[in-house]
C-alpha cells in the first residue's frame, strides 16, 4: 500500500513490513502503524519486534514474541505516543523497527521510518511580589512549557494611567523548558504632599508570539510625602514646646525674683551692719568727747581753785 516499505532478512525467509512508514504526531497524542511479518522459510520460528532510535516513553511495542508456521504471516502494532511535555522537542526523529527470529539471531530484517513531533505551546507566569511599594520593581517570571522556542513580551499597564513603568515592552526569548525573568520598575506619577497611604491596581500582562496572553495582577503603595498621623504628632510636639517654654519663662521670672530678694535681703544686712557700726563709734566719739570735756573741766576747777588760793603754779 502507498505509505509502506517493505524489508527482506538476508536469508529471505523472513518479510517485514510496516504502514505508514512516515508519520506525524502530536505530543500527548497518539499514531499507530501497522507490522506485518511473514514466514518464508520451511521452519516454525517466533520473531521478536522492537523499536530503536527514539526514547522508550514515547512507543509501545509488542510485548510477545510473534509466534508463525512456515508461510504464514501475522500482524501486530507499534504506538508512538510522544508525551506533551517540553522535553518532548518538535522536530523529525528517525525510527527504526527490527524484527528478529527467537531460533536464528541473525535472521532479522528492519525498517527505518520518520516519527515527525508536532510542536505545541504553552507558558507559565508568576510575578513577585504581588504588592510593590513607589519605586521598587516586581520579577516577572516566565517558563516555557511547550516544546519549541517562544518568544514573550512584558507589557505593564493601569487602568488610571497613574503609575509609570521602566523596563516595560521586553521581549524574552525562551527556549523549551526553560525560565526567564524581567524586572520592571512600577512608580507613581506623582506622591500626594500628605495623607495616608493607598494603593493603585496594575497588571503585567506576557504576550506570546504565537498569540496566547496570561496577565499577573498588582498593587502600588502609594506613600504621602508626611503621613496623616504626623499632624496630631506635630501638634504634640508643638503644645510640649510651648509648655516647656512657659514653665522656662516662669522658672526665670522667679529665679530673678529670689535674685532680687536675695540682694535686697543682703544690702539690708549689708545697711544694718553699717548702722550698727557707724552708732558704735558715734557712741565712743561721743563718750570721748564727755571724757575729755569731763577731764577740761576738772582740771579748770583745779586751776580756779589753785588761782584762789594763790598756787598759781599748781605745786600745793
Amino acid at each position: 500500500p502507498v505509505g509502506a516499505t517493505q524489508m527482506l532478512s538476508r536469508s529471505g525467509e523472513m518479510s517485514l513490513t510496516i504502514n505508514p512508514t512516515n508519520v506525524k504526531v502530536e505530543p500527548g497524542g497518539r499514531q499507530i502503524i501497522q507490522v506485518d511479518l511473514l514466514n518464508t522459510g520451511a521452519t516454525v520460528d517466533h520473531f521478536m519486534v522492537n523499536v530503536h532510535g527514539i526514547p522508550a516513553d514515547w512507543y509501545t511495542e509488542p510485548g510477545n514474541a510473534v509466534h508463525l508456521m512456515p508461510g504464514a504471516s501475522s500482524m501486530v502494532s507499534v504506538t508512538f505516543h510522544p508525551p506533551r511535555q517540553s522535553s518532548t522537542r518538535a522536530g523529525d526523529y528517525d525510527y527504526e523497527i527490527v524484527a528478529r527470529s527467537q531460533s536464528r539471531p541473525n535472521e532479522s530484517a528492519s525498517v527505518t521510518g520518520r516519527l515527525t513531533v508536532g510542536a505545541f505551546h504553552d507558558f507559565r507566569t508568576d510575578m513577585r511580589p504581588a504588592t510593590v511599594r513607589s519605586g521598587r520593581n516586581v520579577r516577572l517570571l516566565v517558563q516555557n512549557t511547550g516544546n519549541a522556542p517562544m518568544s514573550y513580551v512584558a507589557i505593564a499597564r493601569d487602568p488610571s494611567d497613574t503609575i509609570q513603568f521602566e523596563g516595560n515592552n521586553r521581549r524574552l526569548e525562551v527556549q523549551p523548558g526553560e525560565r526567564q525573568t524581567a524586572d520592571i520598575r512600577v512608580s507613581a506619577a506623582k506622591r500626594p504632599f500628605i495623607g495616608s497611604t493607598t494603593t493603585q491596581p496594575f497588571s503585567v500582562e506576557l504576550a506570546a508570539g504565537d498569540g496566547a496572553q496570561k496577565a499577573q495582577q498588582g498593587q502600588l503603595q502609594i506613600r504621602p510625602i508626611l503621613p496623616t498621623w504626623i499632624i496630631p504628632l506635630a501638634a504634640f510636639f508643638l503644645i510640649g514646646l510651648c509648655a516647656i517654654s512657659l514653665f522656662g519663662i516662669n522658672f526665670y521670672r522667679n529665679l530673678q525674683n529670689d535674685n532680687a530678694t536675695l540682694t535686697a535681703e543682703f544690702v539690708a544686712n549689708i545697711n544694718l551692719a553699717t548702722a550698727d557700726v557707724l552708732t558704735r563709734q558715734f557712741e565712743e566719739q561721743q563718750v570721748a568727747a564727755q571724757e575729755e570735756q569731763a577731764q577740761n573741766a576738772t582740771a579748770t576747777a583745779l586751776y580756779l581753785t589753785a588761782q584762789a588760793e594763790g598756787d598759781d603754779d599748781n605745786d600745793g
